[in-house]
């Protein structure tokens, strides 16, 4: 064979090798992956830094780059024939690979991108505080499910290729409370989204799931007004320790096969079900996907829902809703929506909506919001608000307010603003707003009230109606009056009196409530012979006549008895009285005035043969003897003194 023959072998395969492996190299350029975020930068500088990124090189006319306008586009992880794509067609440019230069130039004629992507949504996620961004942060949209999920400097990006797009974008990151945020994208879009850390409320919560399915399927199936009421809790999608599988039950009865979540589109209906067990049943293994019309367990059931009716010896577990009546010798328990009737001999617990009735021996739970009734022989709890009735043998608890009723044997609770009742034999607590009435025979407590408190100590920072009570504390009262043996307001009318009355009776009292109405307790005593000790109990009235001239009318009601012994002998000394008063200093004022009176006895002096010794100091009076042998003296006096006030306000 001659060397001329070989060396054109030699030059053809050359040849024809040599462009497949330059179009090989190419397409390794241009299928590299790389980021880019770029924001007001102009086009030579991006691409100076993406061909330091990818490393090749670029070749262009400047005059081509003179008049592109600046950048600015954030992708993660895409292509460099993407990038290159978006970053050109847009500048009416072009490109060209060979080898490892990228050529550009301008469009001869427009072409169309090649891939088109209509919008960008991207931003950032950070702590709302600190401003640290969140790692590993995720996103979901209620339609699109789980959307974008936040890089190691808290970056996101979302691409789509609809012109205009409606998300209610869900932002969440373990630690911090989620964040809801309706967005409307017709064009590029930069966001900041801060969150909040968790301030723990209780241990008990609901966490979302990571593929969401459970949770769009609850929203889609909830009706609007039962909508307005979960968006209406900012923890909605944050509780997290007590979804059906963490429940003991749950993990008892449910074998791993129907543990897993299932789409919707999966679901079936079944008109009857008869097992003993879930997978020992006519569903065999296909319980997690069927919804049914009737089940009958002997010990436990488990489905995806209910529409009718369901009985189990011990437990009926339902993973999403329920439409129709559970009945169970132990318990139930429904991960979604209940719209029904639960009946069980221990517990009743419901994930999310009650539209309903909870009958339970022991213990109901409703999720974030009851539209019906619990009955339970111990206890109700609602995570959520309500609009209904709760009525425990012992007490009821409500986490976030509402409307309603709450009666219990012992104790009823409220955590939020709240429209309604609650009644109880020993107390009753609202810690913020109540509007309507708290009955109890101890104890009634509440942020602001706006209504009315019975019991033997209410208790309110604002009163916005009445209290009555053995004993009524207040800090403020806008509106109505605290009525009862003593009645303490803060900002009330607190003054401490020392006065002398015509028939030689020197008092102290102590005058406590609204200057409107306050309540008196008084102690005396007359220090001529027949020496008597005065206990008195009284109410009154100030009204403010000019800046430093007041007057008050009290009503007064005394028991008079001996210093030195006690005796059988009824005397009583009723007293009115209206007295001038005159503010002398910042806290000092004096007073004086006339009172009608009027004293009952039962007791007869006869060394003087006069119905009492008092009688000696009543100059003139009236006497009158009943046939019982009860005697009635009137007369009237006055009454002078001094009085200082004990508060800062009033």
């Amino acid at each position: 064979m001659s060397k001329h023959f070989v060396s054109s072998i030699l030059f053809y395969s050359v040849l024809f090798l040599y462009p497949m492996g330059l179009q090989a190299q190419e397409k390794a350029l241009l299928d590299q992956k790389v980021t880019i975020h770029a924001e007001q930068q102009t086009l030579p500088a991006v691409l100076l830094t993406l061909s330091r990124s990818a490393q090749f090189d670029l070749a262009y006319n400047a005059e081509v780059l003179k008049n592109t306008s600046t950048i600015q586009l954030h992708l993660e992880e895409a292509p460099l024939q993407q990038v290159l794509d978006t970053l050109l067609y847009s500048q009416k440019l072009d490109y060209k690979c060979m080898g490892t230069q990228v050529v550009i130039f301008r469009q001869k004629t427009i072409i169309p991108p090649k891939i088109q992507i209509t919008n960008t949504l991207s931003g950032i996620v950070v702590d709302h505080r600190t401003g640290q961004p969140l790692t590993e942060a995720k996103l979901y949209d209620k339609g699109l499910g789980h959307i974008a999920t936040t890089n190691t400097q808290g970056i996101f990006t979302f691409r789509f290729h609809n012109p205009s797009i409606k998300l209610q974008l869900t932002v969440q990151q373990k630690g911090y409370q989620t964040k809801y945020i309706p967005l409307h994208l017709n064009r590029n879009l930069q966001i900041k989204i801060g969150l909040q850390a968790n301030i723990p409320v209780d241990n008990t919560s609901l966490q979302i799931p990571q593929a969401s399915t459970d949770i769009v399927a609850l929203l889609d199936s909830l009706v609007p007004e039962e909508k307005r009421a979960l968006e209406s809790i900012p923890q909605a999608f944050t509780l997290n320790n007590t979804s059906i599988e963490e429940l003991q039950m749950y993990q008892w009865f449910v074998p791993s096969i129907e543990k897993h979540e299932v789409q919707r589109d999966t679901l079936s209906r079944k008109w009857l079900k008869i097992g003993l067990l879930p997978v020992l049943s006519s569903n065999l293994i296909r319980d997690k996907y069927t919804i049914n019309h009737v089940a009958i367990n002997g010990l436990a059931g488990y489905a995806a829902g209910v529409r009718g009716y369901e009985l189990a010896g011990i437990t009926n577990i339902i993973r999403y809703n329920v439409h129709g009546v559970q009945i169970a010798g132990v318990n139930n328990i429904v991960g979604g929506v209940l719209r029904g009737v639960q009946l069980a001999g221990v517990t009743n617990i419901n994930r999310f909506i009650t539209s309903g009735v909870q009958f339970a021996g022991v213990y109901n739970q409703a999720g974030y919001h009851l539209n019906g009734v619990q009955i339970a022989g111990i206890s109700n709890y609602i995570r959520g608000s309500m609009r209904g009735i709760q009525l425990a043998g012992i007490s009821n608890h409500n986490q976030k307010g509402g409307k309603g009723v709450q009666i219990a044997s012992l104790y009823n609770s409220v955590k939020g603003p709240f429209k309604g009742h609650q009644f109880s034999l020993l107390q009753n607590i609202s810690t913020q707003n109540l509007e309507g009435t708290q009955w109890t025979l101890l104890r009634n407590q509440s942020k602001t009230i706006e209504g009315t408190q019975v019991g033997l100590l209410n208790q309110a920072d604002t009163l916005k109606g009445v209290q009555l009570g053995l004993l009524n504390f207040s800090k403020e009262v806008t509106e109505g009056v605290p009525i009862g043996l003593l009645s303490f307001v803060k900002n009330g009318y607190q003054e401490l009196e020392a006065g002398y009355q015509l028939n030689s009776l020197y008092t102290v009292s102590l005058k406590t409530g609204l200057p409107q109405f306050y309540n008196i307790l008084s102690i005396g005593g007359m220090t001529e012979s027949p020496e008597f000790l005065a206990l008195g109990y009284g109410v009154g009235s100030h009204h403010q006549i000019y800046k430093r001239l007041g007057v008050n009318g009290d009503l007064m009601l005394y028991s008079l008895q001996h210093y030195q012994r006690l005796t059988r002998d009824n005397h009583w000394l009723a007293n009115a009285s209206i007295a001038l008063s005159l503010k002398t200093g910042k806290r000092l004022t004096i007073f004086g005035g006339g009172n009608w009176n009027i004293l009952q006895t039962s007791a007869i002096d006869e060394s003087i043969s006069s119905p009492t010794p008092i009688s000696m100091y009543l100059t003139p009076y009236v006497r009158t003897e009943s046939a019982n042998g009860n005697v009635f003296m009137q007369w009237i006096g006055y009454q002078v003194g001094i009085r200082v006030k004990l508060n800062s306000e009033q």
